[in-house]
């Protein structure tokens, strides 16, 4: 049995002070961003800022329809939903990936617009949807948000949506890179206000300090069933697109993102490896191994009874939530039981570039443990 108690923090990733005084004074220029090369790039507050301003420079309207992935975090979303479109979903089998007879089946003549998610880092197969979406000219939208850096994404859509704060410790931070320039888009974003700056970088200074001289545990709490999102996923009509702050950009600058696939490339696989045996926790994805040029976000797991896991594992140090587990009222889910299991059974585990091995043998070893108790 594992000692709960003794600590090797596996926290979030925070920013010291000095470090985001760094980012503030550090210089402009075009950011190591691959995914954007040669493109039109905007950048905006963050990955539903930077869907809003996709969707108001194709004039969504309400004559409109969008198809969008049953497994989705319901943020994405939202700007879509407040344009008046009729937004509805298709199917996302057990293993993440999108249905594509599905999504032919349910375009109609007045499709627009269609959305897919690379989940966790790993690239969709796109091939023939991309074909399907030039015959029928409708837009697609690579939703990359989960899956920065990794290679083989946002290259084939007509637009692509990334969103740094996901990887990255920064206080916001979101991209839209688009196949072919509109002039327009850069009047439609407005300056973020120091005072969300502002906010933003304390609450990474709160958890650098929790992970270097506190613990990182949470009360469980009880939630509705099903869920709601957070009020604050919800996009209003005619809500403001803000650009990235300075902090970002500075950050950004300064980050390499050959170190950042390089650390977490390896620390997913050794945690891979680690849980190997742990027969209580189930890979959202079989192979042992990653694709060449995948950036992984975590390592996703499944399990039964999320919420118990998610405590045990909080309270031990590891900062893990209920991935994705609001449900956006705007949609019906009734008829999408993978996209529900995702939602109600997915955990992430941390694997990013702040971690080392010896922090992945910790999360094995209180997984382990864990998955003892609960079987008991």
């Amino acid at each position: 049995m594992v000692n709960m108690n003794s600590k090797i923090s596996c926290g979030e990733m925070g920013r010291s002070p000095s470090q985001i005084m760094l980012d503030w004074s550090s210089r402009w220029r075009e950011p190591e961003f691959s995914q954007s090369t040669g493109l039109p790039i905007f950048y905006t507050q963050s990955g539903r800022a930077a869907m809003l301003l996709a969707a108001r420079l194709w004039n969504l309207a309400r004559n409109d329809d969008v198809l969008v992935p049953a497994y989705n975090c319901g943020s994405e979303i939202s700007p879509l939903v407040a344009t008046g479109a009729h937004v509805s979903m298709y199917r996302v089998d057990r293993y993440a990936r999108a249905d594509v007879h599905d999504i032919m089946r349910r375009t109609t003549a007045r499709t627009r617009l269609i959305v897919v998610i690379h989940y966790f880092g790993k690239a969709a197969d796109l091939k023939e949807l991309v074909e399907f979406c030039r015959e029928k000219q409708i837009k697609l939208i690579e939703d990359c948000a989960l899956s920065l850096y990794s290679q083989s994404v946002g290259q084939v859509g007509d637009a692509s949506i990334f969103s740094f704060r996901k990887s990255l410790p920064v206080p916001d931070g979101g991209a839209l890179v688009l196949r072919s320039a509109i002039h327009n888009a850069a009047q439609l974003i407005s300056p973020v206000p120091t005072s969300i700056i502002a906010r933003s970088a304390a609450s990474l200074v709160k958890k650098w300090l929790k992970a270097n001289y506190e613990g990182d545990n949470q009360a469980q709490s009880a939630v509705a069933d099903p869920p709601d999102i957070p009020e604050s996923y919800y996009c209003r009509p005619g809500q403001q697109v803000f650009g990235m702050s300075r902090l970002t950009l500075g950050q950004l600058n300064r980050t390499s993102s050959r170190d950042v696939v390089s650390r977490r490339r390896a620390n997913f696989i050794h945690l891979r490896r680690r849980l190997a045996a742990v027969k209580a926790v189930e890979f959202l994805w079989d192979e042992e191994g990653l694709p060449d040029g995948t950036c992984p976000l975590g390592l996703p797991v499944l399990v039964a009874d999320r919420r118990r896991w998610v405590f045990d594992l909080r309270a031990a140090g590891i900062p893990v939530t209920r991935w994705w587990e609001g449900y956006h009222r705007g949609l019906d889910w009734t008829e999408f039981p993978e996209a529900r299991m995702l939602k109600d059974r997915l955990i992430l585990l941390p694997v990013h570039q702040n971690l080392t091995c010896r922090h992945m043998d910790r999360i094995g070893d209180v997984m382990r443990s864990v998955s003892t108790t609960i079987r008991q």
